[in-house]
């Protein structure tokens, strides 16, 4: 555990935004991710995987109230279901290719998604986003050990 001298401007610290900065970097790798997804590339399960903790960790914040609501649980539900349909097709095929159509489908559900997750991130403090990680992690490594029939998304 790292040993803080000053607790005041740690928690001053921690209760800023996240650096814009930031935010827009995340969102460069996010992008280059999904279009990598996208491009069928044989080893794309790594952008898969990416894109399934990006979900994993919208769906924690808007349980946290961060970008919540009856469209945000649509737009995370989308994703899941895109998400999971894209992985059945290449385990079927074993390939990610994808047709034109599939494509469209999965690349609308997840610019959605990432759409969501940035509002998100602009919203939360650097405390929200840490806690979030942390459960999403916490929440994923629990589901990892007791499934057995249960798809986890994502690598967290």
């Amino acid at each position: 555990m790292p040993v803080v001298e000053n607790y005041v401007l740690a928690a001053i610290h921690n209760s800023r935004k996240i650096p814009q900065a930031d935010v827009e970097a995340q969102f460069v790798s996010l992008r280059a991710h999904l279009d990598f997804l996208l491009s069928g590339a044989p080893n794309a399960d790594v952008s898969w995987r990416s894109m399934a903790d990006v979900s994993n960790v919208t769906e924690t914040l808007s349980g946290m109230r961060i970008g919540s609501g009856p469209d945000a649980k649509r737009v995370i539900l989308e994703a899941r279901r895109a998400l999971a349909e894209a992985r059945e097709r290449a385990k079927s095929r074993g390939s990610w290719a994808m047709r034109s159509e599939e494509r469209q489908a999965l690349r609308e559900a997840l610019e959605w998604l990432l759409s969501l997750h940035e509002i998100q991130m602009r919203e939360a403090s650097i405390r929200e986003y840490s806690r979030a990680y942390d459960r999403t992690r916490a929440k994923t490594a629990a589901a990892r050990k007791k499934a057995t029939t249960t798809m986890v998304v994502g690598d967290l």
